[in-house]
């Protein structure tokens, strides 16, 4: 984690963990599938 990426993470310090946890899953999957789309129809 980068500096600038902590000071965020104390500054959101109110946000609950799951909500950053569920927010870069559905992120990561977002770009798996559309990943796997595009090599599929290409």
């Amino acid at each position: 984690m980068t500096i600038n990426g902590a000071r965020q993470g104390q500054r959101r310090a109110h946000a609950p963990a799951w909500f950053t946890v569920a927010a870069w899953g559905s992120l990561g999957l977002l770009l798996l599938g559309g990943f796997a789309g595009a090599v599929g129809l290409g």
